[in-house]
């Protein structure tokens, strides 16, 4: 699991058009997306991400 400000999960799951960062905050508070406020700040609890897909198909393909 990586703690992930909110901006940086926005960022990284959602580049392009995602929710805004109230809803982001209401989630965590509501329990709908899992995390933590540490002080005044939010951090949202993401997976650990291995490989991604693109990375093993490219990965497949070399060898």
């Amino acid at each position: 699991m990586r703690k992930l400000k909110i901006t940086s999960y926005l960022n990284e799951f959602y580049p392009d058009d995602g929710p805004s960062r109230p809803t982001i905050i209401k989630m965590l508070n509501n329990g709908q997306l899992p995390g933590e406020r540490i002080g005044k700040t939010w951090y949202v609890h993401a997976p650990d991400v291995e490989h991604s897909e693109v990375e093993k198909l490219a990965s497949f393909l070399a060898s």
